[in-house]
């Protein structure tokens, strides 16, 4: 069984980013794999972006399915509220254009399932070691900002009529909706995909080269769902996106288990699609 995986598609960001996708779906069209998947940020800014991605795979006839990215629940108005967006608007959109929404939804096929998830940060992630010798650090987590400016989520991801945004709290929701799709999977599953936008390990991430990036790892994921990542045996292979950073490397589990994180490395000038092959667990990295 092929199951076909790529991110941050950003639709609508550019001429040449939107360029890149015609040429993924093309080859998609061509080759159709057993399931097709978006593993978050379809769109660039509004929803808009997001539903105009969907419809670039109309012609596939394949399974679709996609998870969240923090763009897909970015606002515009002031009495938007990425909550609903997420759990009324991103659904709706998902039925609209023949795509299962895996934050609500695993994929399961035989012994093989997909589960997804936005994923989120509640700074559990964070480098104590940096925060101890730049305290200034820990204050500017708390406003989400960087030493080099500010994170967009903290403009654009918030509640109707501006109401501050909770982290926490959206980080437990999606987790607790992410550990009951586990454990509702038929028992005949053994082969999970595990597919999050954030990252849902740490490796994962991009190297740390500047303060701000060691700023980003706290804005990048959280504990809990790495540690689901490597203590679920049933969990085959990790994919994540989200950075625009590849990264393709195999762990040893605390139980001795090889397992292979991805992250996906689309960025705004090329788009990047992994295919697995479920049979014999081998994974092909094409570029456009």
């Amino acid at each position: 069984m092929k199951l076909a995986f790529t991110s941050d598609l950003h639709s609508g960001a550019s001429e040449l980013n939107d360029s890149k996708i015609k040429e993924l779906a093309d080859y998609l069209n061509i080759d159709q794999p057993e399931a097709f998947n978006i593993i978050g940020d379809l769109g660039y800014w509004t929803n808009e972006h997001t539903e105009s991605c969907l419809k670039k795979f109309k012609n596939l006839t394949c399974d679709k399915n996609f998870t969240a990215g923090n763009h897909c629940i970015y606002t515009w108005r002031c009495y938007d509220d990425s909550f609903e967006i997420y759990n009324k608007v991103l659904p709706q959109e998902a039925k609209d254009n023949n795509f299962n929404f895996l934050d609500f939804k695993p994929w399961i096929k035989d012994n093989v399932a997909i589960v997804g998830s936005i994923n989120w940060y509640d700074l559990t992630w964070m480098d104590k070691e940096f925060i101890k010798y730049n305290p200034a650090a820990e204050v500017m987590y708390k406003r989400q900002e960087f030493f080099n400016g500010f994170h967009c989520d903290n403009q654009y991801v918030h509640k109707a009529d501006r109401k501050r945004w909770n982290n926490k709290e959206f980080t437990d929701y999606v987790v607790a909706r992410l550990e009951q799709q586990l454990r509702d999977l038929p028992s005949e599953v053994n082969y999970i995909v595990l597919a999050t936008h954030h990252p849902a390990h740490r490796l994962m991430l991009p190297p740390k080269r500047a303060d701000d990036d060691f700023m980003w790892t706290g804005y990048s994921g959280n504990e809990r769902v790495e540690n689901i990542a490597v203590t679920d045996k049933r969990i085959k292979l990790v994919v994540g996106g989200h950075t625009h950073w590849h990264v393709d490397t195999t762990i040893t589990t605390p139980d001795s288990r090889p397992l292979q994180l991805i992250n996906i490395g689309s960025s705004f000038r090329q788009k990047s699609l992994y295919v697995l092959d479920t049979e014999t667990s081998s994974v092909e990295r094409i570029i456009f």
